[in-house]
């Protein structure tokens, strides 16, 4: 999955393709790095290089096991970090530690 943006959030495209088991190439931008972890789940390029984004779409393309390693590490983060019933979890968490 590719988002080459100059200004995001944490887009849900990103978590999207996270949780499809893709590999993530996207900027240095918002909240992508929270979930785009540059060499692990993804290649994070900065803003406007284009020659980087060229260099880290030719890199995935080339090899199939970096692909596929980093699209596994995507679905790992994406149930782990981002799965819904987690983040509850980890809310409640947070709630009763503050509530007495």
């Amino acid at each position: 999955y590719v988002l080459p943006s100059y200004n995001e959030g944490l887009p849900g495209s990103v978590l999207e393709a996270m949780a499809a088991g893709l590999p993530v190439i996207s900027t240095s931008v918002g909240g992508i790095l929270e979930a785009v972890l540059d060499d692990v789940n993804g290649i994070i390029i900065n803003p406007g290089d284009i020659e980087g984004l060229r260099n880290a779409l030719l890199k995935l393309c080339n090899d199939g096991s970096l692909r596929k390693k980093m699209g596994k590490e995507s679905l790992a983060l994406a149930n782990n970090k981002f799965y819904m019933k987690n983040i509850v979890a980890d809310l409640l968490k947070i709630y009763k530690q503050h509530v007495t």
